[in-house]
């Protein structure tokens, strides 16, 4: 976990390649990015969009499809390199 302007990061399990590469790219300067500008969105908030979205689109019966698993394979290296 990482705090950085008041928000905290998840990055992972401590010391995992994805984590050590999660703070690599977030304490870039110790200081975030200026807030995006009005209706744009970053990729961690589109993959959070698109993730509520496909668990109710990839169900049935209100049980999951195997689809939602390869959507979450497909969206891991979304999430790993820019989440």
């Amino acid at each position: 976990m990482v705090t950085l302007n008041g928000k905290d990061y998840y990055l992972g399990l401590w010391k995992s390649r994805a984590s050590c590469c999660g703070y690599d790219r977030l304490v870039n300067g110790r200081q975030l990015p200026s807030a995006t500008a009005k209706g744009e969105m970053t990729v961690s908030e589109l993959l959070i969009a698109y993730w509520n979205f496909a668990k109710g689109y990839y169900a049935k019966d209100g049980q999951p499809i195997k689809e939602l698993s390869c959507m979450r394979e497909a969206i891991r290296p979304l999430k790993r390199l820019y989440g």
